[in-house]
């Protein structure tokens, strides 16, 4: 029988795998919406977009990076023109990032994409298995 611990490292290469499998279902759908994104590029967009306007620091917090890690993150949306940064008039230490016009029209097409794939990853499982799944994933939300 399996320890706690042994499951647990099964459920989190699992959850790598899924992970890295909506990224390419999404990203082969998603080829005209936004391109050459990494799986951390993706996920920072994702966030940025949800948010609307973030902080920085609140990002990486978020992301669980380091602020140089972050600042390299969101130079290479900076570069593929889906984010932009805005400074605080007032402390210019405080750094917003939120989506370019370009991005928000982007994000928009690809939650639509987000959703859809997710729903096609979940086509295999019962009624019962998404209400299990719910319950389980509620609990364990940090």
């Amino acid at each position: 029988m399996n320890s706690k611990l042994e499951l647990t490292q099964q459920i989190i290469d699992q959850m790598d795998v899924l992970r890295d499998s909506f990224h390419h279902k999404l990203m082969s759908k998603g080829k005209n919406i936004v391109t050459d994104l990494t799986i951390l590029q993706l996920e920072a967009y994702l966030i940025i977009g949800k948010f609307k306007s973030i902080k920085m620091s609140d990002l990486s917090t978020t992301m669980n990076l380091k602020a140089a890690g972050a600042t390299q993150l969101v130079d290479k949306l900076v570069e593929h023109k889906i984010v932009v940064r805005r400074y605080n008039p007032t402390d210019r230490r405080t750094v917003y990032i939120e989506l370019s016009e370009f991005g928000q029209t982007m994000h928009q097409k690809m939650k639509k994409e987000h959703d859809t794939t997710m729903a096609e990853m979940y086509e295999s499982l019962s009624e019962l298995e998404l209400s299990q799944l719910l319950i389980i994933l509620n609990r364990i939300r940090v």
